[in-house]
């Protein structure tokens, strides 16, 4: 495992136009972007719940045409480790 502080940015293109209706469900109703934005999770956190919001919610902005999407977080990840040259190895840590 490791810990690391993290900022992720998505663009979704074009969405400037759906922030409040963003997301469709079969019934018709509708949610802003922001809701989405509060359900992304990291998958691969070591425990539940061991990852962590830094701010209070994810920042929702107006790029152009586009939203973007930015989330500020820590927390300790769960990664195989490949010790195949140790201690000369270099690892991959994905998030």
């Amino acid at each position: 495992s490791f810990y690391a502080r993290c900022f992720v940015q998505l663009r979704l293109r074009g969405a400037k136009d759906r922030r409040e209706a963003f997301v469709t469900f079969e019934d018709g109703t509708t949610e802003s972007a922001e809701w989405f934005a509060g359900r992304i999770e990291v998958l691969n956190s070591f425990e539940h719940d061991s990852c962590k919001l830094i701010d209070e919610k994810p920042m929702v902005r107006d790029a152009g045409d586009d939203l973007l999407i930015q989330l500020r977080f820590e927390g300790r990840f769960a990664q195989p480790m490949d010790l195949h040259d140790f201690p000369f190895d270099s690892q991959e840590l994905s998030i």
